[in-house]
């Protein structure tokens, strides 16, 4: 099959994954989107995590977000403490660092930054093992149950498989174009926030509650209780995509092209309707271009990048 593909072109792709999808997972989707794909943690998590296909578009172990610090984990609660001056400093707790699969998705502890909750992946079933119990029936099944989170770390491993089998594999004639849009701002992080001074690091404190649209009540000891919420995307993107992750393929690609919007006089889109873009139509046709004429001309195309 793959000598019958004379080359590929990828367009806004979430090369390793978007930040996005947990996100979504823990606060629901946003505006209009709602109403249809899920307008709240529970709405979500019953969906996404019963479909690999869904999994699969979660940062994967590439995934590292760029600051000015250098590079760093997508995860992480930020807050106010006591800091080595003994003033109150801004400080950062990254979470689930080094391996997200393990410690992010298919964590099952009581850890409050974990990708899902248990009982919100099978909203039905649950209800009909409650109606059965307060009926004292029992349900019939032919097959021995399986646990929710089971059924999910199931999904999720088919998901985990995919990522390694993709990794930093590309058709060898391959082009590409994303989006590093100010204006479409994206979450290339998930940072857990709160404006009060906190008395320990929040890694260690406990989840008290979950309005499952982006606000948490953490337990600090037995007393201190505070709200931390999901801060809105801030990186360069398309809305959804990321610029970190829409530029992987950079080192993997014949020629990838990245619009930053009308800042650089590119046009700024959305990720779902980037074809709708003239800048992304225009480069579409001429890497189609490249690819039949390369195959064409039976000649290997030079590598070009271009920033």
């Amino acid at each position: 099959m793959a000598q019958r593909i004379l080359g590929v072109v990828h367009g806004v792709m979430p090369a390793i994954g978007a930040p996005a999808t947990y996100k979504r997972m823990r606060a629901g989707f946003e505006g209009a989107a709602q109403v249809i794909l899920g307008r709240n943690a529970a709405d979500c998590t019953a969906v996404m995590a019963n479909a690999p296909g869904a999994l699969e578009l979660l940062p994967t172990a590439q995934y590292r977000t760029w600051s000015n610090r250098g590079e760093r984990h997508w995860l992480r609660a930020s807050y106010r403490a006591i800091g080595r001056s003994d003033m109150a400093e801004e400080m950062d707790s990254f979470l689930g660092e080094d391996d997200p699969y393990g410690k992010i998705y298919l964590n099952n502890s009581q850890d409050w930054w974990k990708l899902v909750r248990e009982d919100l992946i099978d909203p039905a079933g649950k209800e009909d093992k409650e109606r059965a119990e307060r009926e004292g029936k029992v349900c019939a099944s032919k097959k021995p149950p399986i646990q929710d989170f089971n059924q999910f770390a199931e999904n999720m491993k088919f998901a985990r498989t995919l990522h390694k089998q993709i990794e930093d594999r590309y058709h060898p004639n391959t082009y590409a174009y994303y989006a590093a849009d100010p204006q479409q701002p994206a979450w290339n992080e998930i940072c857990w926030k709160c404006g009060p001074m906190v008395p320990g690091d929040p890694a260690k404190a406990r989840l008290q509650k979950d309005d499952l649209n982006g606000m948490l009540e953490l337990r600090f000891g037995e007393r201190h209780l505070h709200y931390f919420t999901l801060e809105n995307g801030t990186g360069p993107g398309d809305g959804t995509v990321p610029a970190e992750s829409g530029g992987a393929p950079k080192a993997h690609v014949v020629q990838i092209f990245k619009h930053e919007g009308k800042l650089k006089s590119h046009d700024s889109y959305d990720h779902q309707f980037s074809y709708n873009a003239k800048i992304a139509q225009s480069v579409t046709l001429y890497s189609i271009i490249r690819i039949v004429n390369s195959s064409a001309n039976s000649k290997s195309m030079p590598r070009k990048k271009c920033a």
